[in-house]
């Protein structure tokens, strides 16, 4: 009886324990779902007087802007009612001035002759006579207190000067400019009337140009309405069911072509994809006028396209662009009906391809293209690689390829550029069978480094008609490193390479492929015409003792030759290498000074107990430090007493450190937050900052001549002993804090940013 009674009241107390637990849990849920509606609330009425703040400041701006703005003209309006009065008052005399002699000119922008040159020349004489003859009036009635005459005096002084400046605008050279040079610069405002294409994305945008030049004068209205080319760039046309918006879309775009006037029209048609236009207004337009497309670009659903543009199948004699993204509409009937509509274009000569066609769906005269480009699209190998096909391609960029694609056996005699990005587990033999005889320039980007056997082999198959390959311009990205022999079997068959962007290789094996660079074969050097070499560095990747000493090697060997004079090099010479760095993108910066530390890693500078204790100091400023866009770590941005005690504690502790060796400042990396701290606003800190480093300077100068290698924003490079820089010590003191950002270097941006950016490359 006890027993169950104690197993009773052991069930009741835990089914009691159960039930308050669970109910304090629902009362934390609940209490916690409160508390994030209150915050909640609470950011949701802050963004709302945030941005009612800011709504009313834009707003006091504009009318203060208004304001002063309304205040100046009503200013200008007193002033020359109050000149035109005292001047019209009975008794008071008219300034001595010459009646204009061309009053004509001074409503027009007309060039005058030479007779009317001659007496606007002798009107501005007369003038300035009398201009001066007032000033001698006005001065000393001015000094004397007598205000009527004085200010009567101004009024004539004022209405000579107004004299003077209106006739001298008209011998304004700008008026002798002929009207040819006036379309000429009208032609380089306008982005699309150039020779070159613009960058990849302006088609979308649109442009005010002939607009705002025809609004000038009549002069400039004229010569913009002469000018049929600046009129042909239509504005973006983005197709839309609303009847008032595509009867406006209807008006203006007449108006363009009307004063187009037969020019080669460019434009672009964004149409939704999940949608299907069909005898949509703006298209029958366009398709109208289809004899002018010139540089077309077209987002549609194939149904769209299908229907809409039958009419123009041979009527495009003057299309040279066309840029298409088709995919299949909303109701996924995949329709293999082909597109003849562009097969028949004599100037076409660009292509490139979007979208869910299939091989075949597609009929364009591809034996007259010479830039193709196919771009992440369902399926590619729409262009036949045979050899009356591509004989006139020069430019082939294949993005996103399947990863059982491989290149048929086909040889295209004229390809200069070939870019492609592979995608993970392509074949072997991607390369293996395409012959480029005249090809300059690869760029390829890659998940693995499976295909450097048959980037080998295509290189020699295409030196073998000349006996070398005519390769200049070698780009590399791939996840994977390179081969033990990749490099070096690469470089074998590229004697007149010029630059080289590859990964750093990794590892002592595969190192080796530098130090082959460095010193050549036994019996020829490798790449002897090499000028340039990037060596990127991927995330997570550091620079070990290997790829530092094959970098070491290769710059002392190739970087400190003297330039050659004569513009060429003898059999088993080489040329000098003018640029030679290690990059990174800046998304791969995990830390800050990134580009120290492999400035570290290259001048092999070795830690010390100096060194520590700086670089200890300087973790401490990183967290403290003042930087331009605010503050690390989120520190708020208000100042304190205390804050800036305690960064002039460390600066004093830096100060007070003896340091017996320049490796010591560079290891630990401080020089450059003092600089950074010297070049604030703080003037108390940026004092001390600047005081340490005057301290430093002699240290600096004489280790100039051992740094060889420099931080460049998120780089390092090279910097040889014979380079310009070294001339002088103070000339060299950039290369201990790192150089300024050098465009220069952007040329291999897109390899790690976004391959997009190579749309337009070839232009």
């Amino acid at each position: 009886m006890v027993n169950s009674t104690m197993v009773f009241w052991s069930r009741v107390r835990a089914q009691s324990q159960r039930h308050i637990f669970r109910l304090r849990h629902f009362v934390r849920g609940k209490v916690f779902a409160i508390e994030y509606a209150l915050q909640n609330q609470r950011s949701v009425i802050r963004h709302l007087i945030w941005r009612g703040t800011w709504s009313l400041r834009r707003k006091a701006s504009k009318a203060s802007k208004r304001a002063k703005y309304v205040k100046r003209k009503a200013g200008r309006a007193v002033r020359d009612f109050k000149d035109s009065t005292i001047l019209s008052l009975p008794g008071v005399s008219k300034a001595r001035l010459p009646a204009p002699p061309v009053s004509h000119l001074l409503k027009s922008s007309d060039r005058p002759t030479e007779q009317e040159v001659i007496l606007i020349r002798q009107a501005i004489k007369s003038a300035e006579v009398e201009l001066t003859r007032l000033r001698h009036i006005y001065v000393p009635n001015a000094l004397a207190g007598e205000r009527v005459r004085s200010s009567v005096a101004w009024c004539k002084i004022q209405h000579s000067k107004s004299f003077i400046t209106q006739h001298k605008a008209l011998l304004s050279p700008i008026r002798s400019i002929p009207a040819e040079i006036w379309e000429e610069i009208f032609a380089w405002l306008s982005p699309f009337c150039r020779q070159s294409l613009p960058p990849y994305g302006s088609v979308h945008r649109n442009t005010d140009v002939p607009w705002a030049v025809a609004q000038v004068c009549r002069t400039w209205r004229a010569i913009a309405l002469s000018m049929p080319a600046l009129w042909a760039y239509l504005p973006t046309i983005t197709l839309t069911d609303l009847k008032s918006e595509t009867d406006r879309q209807l008006e203006y775009l007449g108006e363009l072509i009307h004063r187009s006037k037969g020019a080669p029209l460019k434009f672009y048609i964004d149409g939704p994809r999940s949608r299907d236009h069909k005898l949509h207004p703006v298209i029958t337009l366009l398709c109208q006028h289809s004899e002018q497309w010139g540089n077309i670009s077209m987002s549609l659903s194939k149904t769209t396209v299908a229907s809409e543009f039958k009419s123009i199948e041979g009527r495009l004699p003057l299309l040279s662009n066309l840029s298409l993204s088709v995919y299949h509409g909303a109701r996924l009937i995949w329709d293999e009906t082909p597109l003849t509509m562009f097969a028949v274009a004599p100037k076409l000569s660009t292509f490139s391809l979007q979208g869910t066609l299939a091989p075949g769906e597609m009929h364009l005269p591809y034996p007259q293209l010479v830039n193709y480009k196919e771009d992440y699209i369902l399926h590619h190998g729409h262009i036949n690689f045979a050899e009356n096909t591509c004989s006139l391609l020069e430019t082939l960029t294949l993005f996103d390829v399947p990863s059982s694609y491989v290149f048929p056996s086909v040889t295209i005699p004229n390809l200069k550029k070939l870019y492609v990005k592979l995608p993970c587990g392509v074949q072997e033999g991607f390369f293996s069978n395409i012959i480029l005889p005249s090809v300059k320039e690869i760029r390829i980007l890659g998940y693995e480094g499976v295909v450097m056997y048959g980037l080998v082999l295509m290189l020699s198959q295409s030196g073998r008609g000349s006996g070398t390959c005519p390769l200049e311009r070698l780009y590399i990205r791939s996840i994977d490193p390179l081969g033990n022999d990749d490099l070096a079997n690469i470089l074998a068959q590229t004697p007149l390479l010029t630059l080289l962007d590859i990964n750093l290789p990794e590892g002592e094996a595969t190192a080796d492929g530098i130090h082959n660079l460095a010193y050549g074969h036994p019996d020829r050097p490798l790449a002897p015409m090499l000028e340039t070499c990037y060596f990127y560095l991927p995330y997570g990747v550091s620079v070990g003792k290997h790829a530092s000493a094959a970098l070491n090697a290769l710059a002392s060997r190739r970087c400190e030759l003297a330039e050659s004079t004569e513009g060429f090099i003898l059999p088993g010479e080489v040329k000098q290498l003018k640029e030679l760095l290690v990059y990174f993108e800046m998304f791969d910066i995990a830390a800050s000074n990134s580009d120290a530390d492999v400035q570290q890693s290259l001048e092999n500078w070795e830690e010390s107990e100096t060194g520590r204790v700086l670089s200890g100091i300087r973790w401490q400023l990183h967290k403290e430090k003042p930087s331009r866009y605010g503050w690390y770590e989120g520190r708020r941005t208000k100042l304190g007493l205390r804050w800036k005690d305690g960064v002039m504690r460390l600066l004093n502790r830096v100060e007070g450190i003896d340091v017996p060796n320049f490796n010591d400042i560079y290891y630990s990396q401080i020089h450059y937050m003092l600089k950074e701290i010297a070049e604030s606003d703080f003037r108390s800190l940026s004092w001390k900052a600047h005081k340490i480093l005057d301290k430093w300077e002699p240290m600096f100068k004489s280790s100039l001549n051992d740094c060889h290698w420099v931080c460049q924003s998120s780089s390092v490079v090279y910097i040889p002993s014979n380079h310009a820089r070294r001339k002088s010590a103070d000339d060299a003191m950039p290369i201990v804090f790192g150089l300024k950002d050098d465009d220069s270097h952007l040329q291999w941006a897109w390899l790690g940013m976004a391959w997009h950016n190579l749309h337009h490359l070839h232009d």
